[in-house]
């Protein structure tokens, strides 16, 4: 059996959305972003890729995105997560 397995590596990520440019005070945290309980599930949504093996799902609890994938040797799913981030 052990023969004939196959070495699988599962990759996680997690991401935190910050505003783009320049930050002034930390304004993203003003405006409590990352807790509102759709703006995450809908960016999820809009960042996933159907033909990328990468899953995105959404964190509200702890404000961030959670991407995971699976492939068979780590540096394939490293790069499979950087590419879709």
């Amino acid at each position: 059996v052990a023969a004939n397995s196959d070495t699988v590596v599962t990759a996680r990520q997690s991401v935190t959305l910050v505003p783009v440019g320049p930050i002034d005070g930390w304004y993203a945290y003003a405006l409590d972003v990352r807790s509102r309980g759709f703006l995450l599930p809908t960016f999820a949504h809009l960042l996933e890729d159907p033909d990328s093996p990468v899953d995105i799902n959404a964190d509200p609890v702890r404000g961030v995105l959670i991407f995971k994938t699976t492939a068979h040797d780590l540096d394939r799913a490293r790069d499979d997560i950087q590419i879709a981030a």
